[in-house]
């Protein structure tokens, strides 16, 4: 580089360094000019136009002006919702008698203890729930009452069908009863009576040795069951015996005929006919003229009583009812001893 371009070069840094100092100079008097008119000028507040000298005031100010948009938001929020918090907790604690609302649970709890409409709760609470009872009591009175009516209608219904059963049963009973009786007075009408046959059994026509023999066995050996077949059978021996002796035809029954299958009744011969009886009367005479003989001639007592009788009527009657034909002999008995 030459010497000529060296000196242009100094010129011109030196020329540079003068205009930069022009320039400071120049910004440090506007500077100082803009400082003083700082100073004369007024800030306004945009939001309420308050006057500030100092913008840093100014700026303190907006940040905290109630009419700021942003601070009034930032401010309202809360406020309203603790006030809506505080609604809604007065709203929470509300007496359940006279809805009064209170701030906490404690005032409430000592409210509702003195609330001068609880009683007045209470008692329409009470008095709807008798109406409620009383409704309830008179529909179910009324529908005793309808029960109670279907019941004694059924009873009514029941009873005048088990009249009609009996009726037709006693009808029935009747006119078979007044057959047997008809049939018995025809066939068997010179039957001799009961009372003849016990009284003829006892005096005149009492049992054979061999007979009392027989049924002394059958009762010491082998029970009241034998001895029932043997004595019903002997009976009828000692009937045909006293009918030969009047003259009349061999029966093979007794003065006594059975046509109920329960057992219950039986007809027997009397002067005036064949009439039905429902006691054992004649049967327990019978009993008691057999076992005295067997005791007179053995001096061996026969206790027949209770179920054991009752086997013993059982059997007679079996053996003269109407629906055996003929009746073999269990024993053989002396017919002439």
């Amino acid at each position: 580089m030459t010497k000529k371009h060296q000196k242009n070069e100094q010129k011109m840094s030196k020329m540079s360094k003068m205009s930069t100092k022009k320039n400071n100079i120049n910004t440090d008097l506007n500077q100082k000019n803009q400082n003083l008119s700082d100073e004369n000028q007024h800030f306004l507040c945009k939001f309420c136009g308050k006057n500030f000298k100092k913008i840093f005031n100014l700026r303190r100010h907006e940040s905290v002006c109630n009419l700021n948009n942003n601070s009034k938001k930032i401010q309202n929020i809360p406020r309203n919702s603790k006030n809506e918090q505080k609604k809604n907790t007065k709203n929470e604690f509300c007496c359940f008698y006279c809805h009064k609302n209170y701030s906490s649970q404690s005032n409430l709890t000592r409210h509702e203890k003195k609330c001068y409409q609880r009683d007045q709760h209470y008692l329409k609470k009470n008095a709807e729930l008798k109406s409620q009872l009383q409704e309830k009591t008179q529909a179910n009175q009324l529908l005793l009452k309808d029960l109670q009516k279907e019941q004694a209608l059924n009873k009514q219904q029941q009873e005048m069908i088990k009249i009609a059963k009996n009726s037709k049963q006693i009808i029935n009973n009747h006119t078979t009863h007044n057959k047997t009786i008809n049939y018995l007075n025809s066939h068997y009408g010179d039957m001799i009576s009961m009372e003849k046959f016990l009284y003829n059994l006892e005096n005149t026509e009492q049992l054979t040795h061999h007979e009392r023999e027989l049924l002394l066995m059958a009762f010491k050996e082998n029970g009241i069951e034998l001895f029932a077949r043997s004595f019903s059978q002997i009976m009828k021996e000692n009937c045909k015996r006293q009918l030969i002796k009047e003259g009349v035809a061999e029966m093979h029954i007794l003065p006594l005929y059975c046509s109920d299958s329960n057992l219950r009744s039986h007809k027997e011969k009397e002067e005036q006919g064949w009439k039905t009886h429902y006691d054992n009367t004649s049967l327990n005479k019978m009993i008691s003229i057999s076992t005295d003989q067997v005791y007179e001639s053995h001096r061996q007592p026969l206790v027949i009583i209770g179920r054991h009788r009752d086997k013993v009527f059982k059997q007679v009657k079996k053996d003269n009812h109407s629906q055996t034909e003929k009746i073999p002999l269990l024993i053989d008995t002396e017919k002439n001893e």
